[in-house]
């Protein structure tokens, strides 16, 4: 008999070999005798062409040596949960690196409800083991953080804007900023899916997919707004009509401001690639590119209710309140590209309302670029 777990990811690390492990001490100890075990994974240079290759598409491992080794390893573990399954008492586990790895515990939220919405885990770059560090030590929140830490200055800048309320903005920065983009300006945001297995001609496995952008569109500072966008029918390569329309919506503008340049970049590029009759075009279009979420990673505008983060889920709020993504029925890119993979099984009207959710969820990307840009360019002119 021969045992095989299949695994979604491009590569083996040592949680697989350990699932697997597992898998092989239930069987045996089932009384089901396992010659050999296998653990299969996608293969990453794999390209469909006309159809799916199973045996190309997967590649497999022998691990049955490995497995037998982690016997006595499982073994102990299955009589700890045994223990802990039979106790009438909770058992006590204090938080750590554990809660999320190698996988995302459950019951999570019961254990850190005593940790602030506002505590030390929220201090930007700043290695996990360390928070854990000072956690340990009795150190939550911030006001509870010695002077004697150490920490890098936008670390300490992070903890006394807090502490004070205040917001930090550094106008020359930002000046060399804004004043480094050109009127027309294209506000553009991709969506994509990354199915596993790959669906369409000439793709890999987990590669993104474009299926939706969201254009607005400013000819001046001063001018009126103007919106373009695209979403593909669900199950057809749309790539070539996402090209067209990409170029056709954004060919006037001198700047085309994105927020996180190396996800659209990285798309064009792959584009670029796969039909190259488009890819001096797209090239062109890269040149034009400048990244809005600059003056936030750099921390040269941060105001408290960042949260250390620089991501504009984050910014938004705490510079456009008026605006927020919370009444959306989709309200982020994971949500974004499960919902379009489901749109095919959908009835037409379910399917539309679907459609609408996207649609609404991209253009809100882009309108937030607009303001927040519109809130820095007011701060270098006061």
């Amino acid at each position: 008999n021969r045992l095989y777990e299949v695994k979604s990811s491009t590569s083996l690390n040592d949680q697989h070999y350990k699932d697997i492990a597992f898998q092989y001490y239930v069987m045996t100890k089932s009384g089901v005798r396992v010659d050999e075990a296998y653990l299969l994974y996608l293969n990453k240079d794999y390209k469909l062409i006309d159809s799916i290759n199973h045996e190309e598409l997967f590649v497999s491992e022998c691990v049955t040596q490995m497995a037998k080794a982690h016997l006595p390893i499982i073994e102990k573990y299955v009589q700890e949960c045994m223990n802990i399954l039979n106790s009438h008492i909770m058992p006590h586990m204090e938080i750590g690196v554990h809660c999320s790895k190698p996988y995302e515990c459950p019951f999570a939220a019961g254990c850190w409800k005593h940790v602030p919405e506002e505590s030390i885990f929220n201090i930007s770059r700043l290695w996990e083991v360390k928070k854990f560090q000072l956690y340990e030590q009795g150190i939550v929140t911030y006001d509870q953080v010695p002077r004697s830490t150490k920490l890098n200055e936008n670390q300490w800048m992070q903890i006394d804007c807090a502490l004070e309320g205040k917001a930090v903005i550094n106008k020359s920065a930002i000046k060399g900023f804004v004043d480094g983009l050109e009127y027309p300006i294209a506000f553009m945001d991709f969506e994509t899916i990354q199915p596993a297995i790959p669906k369409y001609e000439d793709t890999k496995p987990w590669q993104q997919f474009p299926i939706q952008f969201s254009i607005h569109l400013k000819n001046s500072s001063t001018s009126t707004l103007s919106h373009k966008e695209y979403l593909a029918e669900s199950g057809k390569d749309s790539r070539i009509d996402f090209i067209k329309g990409l170029l056709r919506d954004t060919k006037n503008a001198n700047t085309i401001l994105v927020y996180n340049q190396a996800f659209e970049i990285g798309r064009l590029k792959e584009l670029a690639e796969s039909f190259p009759q488009y890819k001096k075009a797209i090239s062109e279009m890269i040149s034009k590119i400048r990244d809005l979420m600059i003056p936030f990673q750099n921390k040269d505008y941060y105001h408290p209710a960042m949260k250390g983060s620089y991501s504009i889920k984050n910014v938004l709020p705490a510079l456009v309140p008026e605006l927020s993504y919370r009444h959306l029925k989709i309200n982020n890119g994971a949500s974004a590209s499960y919902e379009f993979e489901k749109l095919k099984s959908l009835p037409k009207n379910k399917a539309n309302e679907v459609r609408q959710a996207l649609l609404e969820y991209c253009c809100l990307d882009t309108l937030a670029m607009v303001k927040i840009l519109e809130v820095l360019e007011r701060k270098i002119n006061k």
